[in-house]
């Protein structure tokens, strides 16, 4: 099989989605089994390279992001010239091509709504399960009573906001989105009441 023949088979783009909706479920939890699931995204992802390596030549963010690793191999070149005592001995490529990863993510995701609602969805669910497997609730419950703000145990206090209100906004829209596009009245009242109770 031709990386081409590898993109239009079903099967692959099923598994690479799964992929995807595993890395936003476990990705806050696990940070070591979400690593994993992003290196399994990265590699599975390199037949993009070769079967349209024309147009992401020609693409300006493309080029940004060569440029970035560019930049971060040059910096760690540099700190094993000049400070070799705190030079890693790896460079670390990851930092700002992280960002990028979402290119990938977005590709299996097919531009398909319910694909993206399913993305959330199960970013939402791994957030709740992160809270839940962190902390205790009662003692959650008892800070949030007395005023106090509750740090969810993630990483720090920004980083719970963060992800807080990503959740929050993500569930909005879903909830937007149901409203909008659901015909079934069950279907669009046990949605409703779920997105509410999440919110």
């Amino acid at each position: 099989m031709n990386a081409t023949q590898i993109l239009q088979n079903k099967n692959y783009s099923t598994a690479m989605l799964l992929i995807v909706f595993s890395y936003a479920f476990v990705g806050i939890y696990a940070h070591h089994l979400g690593n994993i699931l992003l290196g399994l995204i990265l590699i599975g992802s390199i037949p993009l390279f070769i079967v349209y390596k024309h147009a992401l030549l020609k693409n300006p963010l493309f080029i940004i992001l060569l440029l970035i690793l560019l930049v971060e191999i040059l910096s760690w070149i540099n700190s094993l010239i000049y400070a070799p005592e705190f030079a890693s001995s790896i460079p670390k490529l990851d930092r700002l091509a992280k960002l990028y990863i979402f290119f990938f993510m977005a590709y299996w995701l097919q531009g398909k709504k319910e694909n993206v609602v399913y993305l959330w969805l199960f970013f939402i669910a791994g957030f709740i399960f992160t809270i839940f497997l962190n902390n205790d609730l009662s003692s959650l419950l008892e800070l949030m009573q007395s005023g106090q703000r509750v740090n969810l145990s993630i990483k720090n206090s920004q980083w719970d906001s963060m992800l807080s209100g990503t959740a929050l906004l993500m569930s909005s829209f879903i909830f937007y989105i149901t409203l909008k596009s659901s015909k079934s009245p069950k279907i669009k009242t046990f949605f409703l009441i779920t997105l509410l109770s999440l919110i």
